[in-house]
C-alpha cells in the first residue's frame, strides 16, 4: 500500500523526467496513463507544457519566457539596420545595431521590451550587453 500524494509526487517526477516507474508491491512497470490518472489538472498542464517545449526545441526552435507576464514566444533575430538610433538621437555601433537585432523581445502578449541575452529590462537600447556590463 502506498499514501495517493506520495505515489502522485513519485508519478509527477518521473513523467516530468523521463524515467519508468514501478510499482512497490509487485515490481512491475506502472504505465504511463496510470500516472497520469493520479495527477491533479494542473500537474498534467506543466507536463504538457514541458513536453511541448521539448518538441519544440528538437525542431530548433527556442521560446523564451517573458517574466512579467509569464507568455513564452519564439526568438526570431530581426534584420540589422545599421542607421539605428539610440534614446538620445545617435547612429549607433554596428555592434550596438546587431545587439538590437539580435536581443530586443517585445512582449507581444503585454508588450514589455527586455533583452533576452541579458534580460535587462527595458532593453539597453545604445549599448550591447557586455557594454552595460562595464
Amino acid at each position: 500500500m502506498v499514501h495517493l500524494n506520495c505515489f502522485r509526487q513519485r508519478a509527477m517526477d518521473a513523467l516530468m523526467n523521463k524515467r519508468q516507474l514501478d510499482c512497490p508491491e509487485c515490481d512491475g512497470k506502472i504505465e504511463e496513463f496510470e500516472q497520469r490518472s493520479v495527477l491533479y489538472p494542473s500537474e498534467l498542464g506543466k507536463i504538457a507544457q514541458k513536453e511541448q517545449d521539448e518538441m519544440l526545441e528538437s525542431l530548433g526552435i527556442k521560446l523564451i519566457e517573458c517574466d512579467k507576464c509569464k507568455n513564452k514566444m519564439e526568438v526570431e533575430s530581426g534584420q540589422v539596420d545599421y542607421n539605428s538610433k539610440n534614446d538620445k538621437g545617435q547612429i549607433m555601433t554596428p555592434e550596438q545595431c546587431e545587439d538590437l537585432a539580435k536581443n530586443r523581445i517585445r512582449c507581444y502578449f503585454c508588450e514589455e521590451i527586455f533583452c533576452h541575452s541579458c534580460g535587462e529590462r527595458p532593453y539597453h537600447l545604445g549599448q550591447t550587453c557586455q557594454e552595460l556590463k562595464a
